[in-house]
């Protein structure tokens, strides 16, 4: 008699079996047996759709919430601190062990508020502000109304969530990208066609029981139309009307598309409300305070906690308090030098020179420029990550471009361009062999045919196999098979330049007449100021130095322009492995009908072409030469004139 333990261990079960067998009288029983489930909620079904979170993003999320309330609190402390120093603290504010040293400003502790303290509700607190704007209010009162706006600061811009932005497309080389079976994106659209259709459904909430028809739809953006269906009822009505849905496309394993939904766009989200807030501050002509004030006055159970303001809205109503209340009291705008002093070497005792630079800083700039631009809205700058980028292969001093780089995207065309050649196969009697054999040659496409093609990449963000084999007029019949892309994959346009010039539509033409390195020089403008300011503010460098290369055109439109580069367009921080010193030298043999070849390079041709016509190595040339090359040199004996160079070539001359 033997004793067994068996153990089947899952991902999230435990069984277990204790058994006890006799093996010589084949006769055995269960001792015991069990099993233990370990829960794992919506985490099991997260991860099994690939969207779990990695420990170590989990807690980089809590270490930037702990980062970002210590510097919160640093601020407050800096605030508390002047405001007692002025004299203006609100008396319900305490120190628990009085004022700390100046590098330990951290360690400030304030006493908890006494009970039966009279404290300002919603509406009297922001019936206060809106008050400050136009009337003078008391110290204390001014007091209470900085430790507010130190308390919410405002968007100041750079956020790029994915449901917010509409993202460039990836700009990943690998060719054979993961198909994505389900996605969901908002889009403008132009409604072309709307049709009932058999199908129907049942309505819901207080149409719950009633039947309604579904609709067929055609709509088009970026020049191509897509087909669904939708439960709206009233888009019928907007037959050639631009509208905002939600498109909603469902894919099989294979990658074709076997659904395509339109809905509304969600309107929970936080940025179309802080978009609504802004126009609802322009129309009124009104400050933060103001507009709060007015909705709770119409009604008291107003959300406000959640809101979300410019930061430069914010940065207004400072503005409008301090000028009014410095009318009043001298203390705002002849602050005595010694106090200046005083807090500047409490705020920034350090010996470093960023700690200087502050505390000189401050002493210049006053009163208001401490509390406002090194206090409430302090705003660190991002360290510069350049070191980090690669160096070039070829160019080993020079850094290598981003993918959204328009000179990186011209390269991309013409390489995705020149890989691609023609493979065709027959059926050749062998004498050898005294049967039919099949015999391969490769036929490359003509210039025209590459024209043709990066014609449609200069206007087409995307290019997919059929449209190219009509170009090249490839045979259907599986004789002939296209080399360089594949079936599924699709040619990646300049999709930098084609958005770019969208948005500036009409504008273009006169601006590239004037600058035909426009496209480039609005691409660095974004690229480079991603992170510098808000994009809805004409006055932050985000959108100023766009502004200055559209100002050519009238204000209104430069500034409308700008804001829309600002707010809808951002590139991906991906780079290629080649610098523009590099591309600049290739990409002249990779292009059709090349200019200016120096002679050194002709001659390396002449000598390759040579040594495959020969066979023989001239001027210690390499015979280790691939049989691409050989098979394109042999096919295209003046390309160095023609151009359309492949890239592995092309590289390997210069």
């Amino acid at each position: 008699m033997k004793n067994i333990l068996g153990l089947d261990l899952g991902t999230n079960s435990i069984g277990w079996a204790l058994i006890q067998q006799d093996f010589e009288n084949k006769e055995g029983k269960i001792l015991g047996m069990g099993s233990r489930i370990i829960p794992m909620g919506t985490d099991k079904q997260d991860y099994e759709k690939g969207v779990g979170i990695t420990k170590n993003a989990d807690r980089r999320t809590k270490r930037t919430i702990r980062k970002m309330n210590k510097r919160y609190k640093l601020r407050r402390n800096k605030l508390i601190y002047i405001l007692h120093e002025l004299g203006i603290l609100p008396e319900q504010f305490q120190f628990a062990n009085g004022i700390p040293e100046a590098n330990k400003i951290q360690n400030l502790e304030l006493l908890p508020i006494k009970k039966g303290t009279l404290q300002l509700d919603s509406l009297a607190h922001y019936a206060l502000r809106a008050k400050a704007v136009n009337e003078s209010v008391e110290l204390k009162e001014l007091g209470k109304i900085l430790y507010s706006f130190n308390q919410l600061r405002g968007y100041s811009g750079g956020n790029s969530d994915d449901d917010t932005k509409k993202k460039m497309e990836d700009d990943s080389d690998n060719e054979n990208e993961v198909v994505k079976k389900y996605e969901v994106f908002n889009q403008k659209v132009t409604i072309q066609k709307v049709e009932h259709s058999e199908t129907k459904f049942q309505g819901r909430g207080k149409n719950k029981g009633q039947e309604f028809n579904k609709f067929d739809v055609i709509v088009s953006f970026d020049e191509e139309e897509l087909e669904g269906e939708t439960e709206l009822q009233n888009l019928k009505e907007k037959e050639g009307q631009e509208e905002e849905l939600e498109i909603r496309i469902r894919r099989n394993k294979k990658g074709e598309t076997t659904s395509v939904v339109f809905a509304l766009p969600q309107k929970t989200n936080w940025r179309k409300q802080m978009e609504k807030t802004e126009e609802d501050l322009k129309q009124g002509n009104l400050y933060v305070s103001q507009l709060i004030l007015r909705d709770l006055e119409q009604n008291k159970w107003t959300k406000i906690r959640n809101r979300v303001f410019l930061r430069n809205r914010y940065q207004a109503e400072f503005d409008a308090v301090w000028e009014t209340q410095s009318k009043k009291h001298d203390i705002l705008k002849n602050c005595p030098k010694t106090t200046i002093e005083k807090i500047a070497n409490y705020l920034f005792p350090g010996t470093s020179e960023s700690q200087k630079q502050l505390r000189e800083a401050a002493i210049k700039g006053g009163l208001k420029y401490i509390i406002k631009e090194q206090v409430i809205y302090y705003q660190r700058t991002l360290k510069s990550q350049e070191e980090l980028i690669s160096n070039c292969q070829f160019e080993k001093d020079k850094k290598v471009l981003a993918n959204s780089h328009p000179l990186f995207q011209e390269f991309r065309c013409w390489d995705q361009i020149n890989r691609m050649y023609i493979t065709s196969k027959q059926e050749v009697w062998n004498e050898k062999k005294k049967r039919n054999v099949l015999q391969y040659t490769d036929r490359f496409l003509t210039n025209d045919e590459k024209q043709k093609i990066y014609e449609k990449l200069q206007t087409q963000k995307q290019l997919g196999f059929s449209e190219v084999a009509k170009i090249v007029n490839l045979k259907n019949d599986k004789t002939e098979y296209l080399n360089g892309l594949n079936v599924k994959s699709k040619l990646k346009g300049c999709d930098t330049q084609i958005t770019i010039k969208k948005i500036l539509g009409e504008h273009f033409e006169t601006l590239f007449k004037r600058d035909t390195n426009i496209v480039e020089k609005i691409w660095k403008a974004i690229y480079d100021n991603a992170n510098n300011g808000s994009e809805y503010d004409p006055n932050s460098l985000k959108v100023s130095s766009i502004k200055d290369i559209l100002e050519s055109l009238n204000e209104e439109t430069t500034t409308e322009l700008a804001l829309k580069f600002a707010q809808t367009i951002k590139f991906p921080r991906k780079y290629a492995s080649l610098s523009a010193k590099a591309i600049q030298n290739i990409l002249p043999l990779m292009q059709l009908n090349p200019s200016n070849i120096s002679d050194k390079i002709k001659t390396k041709f002449e000598n390759i072409k040579n040594l495959v016509e020969t066979g023989e190595i001239v001027n210690d040339i390499d015979n280790n030469l691939e049989d691409y090359v050989i098979s394109f040199v042999q096919n295209n004996t003046g390309a160095i004139n023609k151009g359309g160079l492949m890239y592995a070539f092309a590289s390997s001359l210069v």
